[in-house]
């Protein structure tokens, strides 16, 4: 519900004001903008110049500085172009303020109208009754924020324009006033949205599509908050909580392609982020639920590459033995094979030989013998 609290708050806001505040002196800010990037572009080739000097000396005892040297040159060409660039649009800025302006007012239109339908679609799907539109209209209006700020800064605006965010967190109440942090808010809002309709999803495609977006979402979290500080426990443990959901979703496929000591390591690493997370995190019955779940995983798959040896000599004995054994071996030859079916469907004949040639057992060891 927090992207219904950021959306309201845009609606009420008086937007005039903030946008006068800034608008007003629109050139000079935006030229003071360009000319901060040109002189950050300078000190970053100043450095990366001597870096270069240092490492064409280090390279005369150490020929493996190579690769580092080409990847700073690398580096540096990039920076002379993007200031070369820069310089450019700087010495441009007096004849395409105007159109710049005309972008940065048009947006601001925009996000004002988008603002209300994101507010009024969320309203009226509440909690899990969630559709795609919203998330399609969330991911919108992150979007335009994005562009908006590339024109001028939304900080500006918010704070000329006396803007508080108040949202009702997990954590508990928040107030914003910097958009970093509310950007964090609604990327944690669309994460959560995609994170549940995953859940209910069981086509598996569909399934990993949302959670690869829910994903994504929060590595834009955690790089944000590499700056910003805010709640970093709690965004950490949030991002190994989507993260172990999509390895899981992840290592499901990968047993359906019969991969199982890959799909193992998988269920094993998520079951690893899982126990990482922070107590408020580890406490959730979801949490406790998918940590048990990993590693039920975890053992099936691992387990089906030892029954499937089994399964293999089984049968290999089934086709000579007579009698009781040959009972036993058709029973456990029929037992593996409709277990395997069931849960996750029987690897094909070429496979199973592929899978019992590589099978690594525990060293032999010899029983005290009487």
């Amino acid at each position: 519900m927090m992207a219904i609290d950021i959306a309201k708050s845009w609606q009420h806001a008086n937007l005039n004001k903030g946008i006068s505040g800034y608008y007003d002196n629109f050139e000079e800010n935006k030229s003071r903008m360009i000319e901060q990037d040109i002189e950050s572009y300078e000190q970053a080739i100043q450095d990366l110049n001597e870096r270069e000097k240092s490492l064409k000396k280090e390279l005369r005892k150490d020929t493996k500085k190579q690769e580092t040297l080409d990847e700073v040159r690398e580096h540096l060409k990039d920076k002379k172009q993007k200031l070369k660039e820069t310089k450019k649009e700087l010495s441009r800025l007096p004849k395409t303020i105007k159109s710049i302006k005309s972008d940065f007012k048009d947006k601001m239109k925009e996000l004002s109208k988008l603002s209300g339908d994101l507010a009024r679609s969320l309203h009226e799907s509440p909690g899990d009754d969630e559709h795609e539109e919203d998330i399609a209209l969330i991911d919108d209006f992150i979007d335009l924020l994005q562009k908006i700020d590339k024109i001028a800064p939304l900080d500006e605006i918010i704070k000329n324009a006396g803007l508080e965010f108040k949202v009702e967190h997990e954590t508990g109440s928040k107030k914003v006033r910097k958009y970093s942090k509310v950007l964090i808010l609604l990327k944690e809002s669309l994460a959560a949205r995609l994170l549940n309709h995953a859940l209910e999803h069981v086509i598996e495609s569909e399934r990993r599509e949302h959670l690869d977006h829910a994903h994504a979402a929060c590595m834009d979290i955690i790089e944000i908050n590499a700056r910003v500080k805010f709640m970093l426990d709690y965004y950490d443990s949030l991002q190994k909580f989507v993260t172990s959901i999509h390895i899981i979703s992840i290592g499901v496929s990968t047993v359906q392609e019969y991969n199982y000591m890959e799909a193992t390591q998988y269920f094993l690493k998520a079951r690893e982020l899982l126990t990482k997370m922070d107590e408020t995190f580890r406490g959730l019955p979801i949490a406790k639920q998918y940590v048990a779940l990993s590693r039920a995983y975890a053992s099936d798959a691992f387990n089906i590459i030892y029954l499937l040896n089994s399964y293999y000599n089984w049968k290999a004995i089934a086709k000579d033995a007579n009698g009781e054994l040959k009972d036993i071996a058709d029973l456990s030859v029929t037992n593996i094979q409709e277990w395997i079916t069931k849960q996750y469907g029987f690897p094909p004949i070429d496979k199973v030989n592929q899978i019992v040639k590589k099978i690594i057992w525990p060293q032999p060891k010899m029983p005290k013998m009487e």
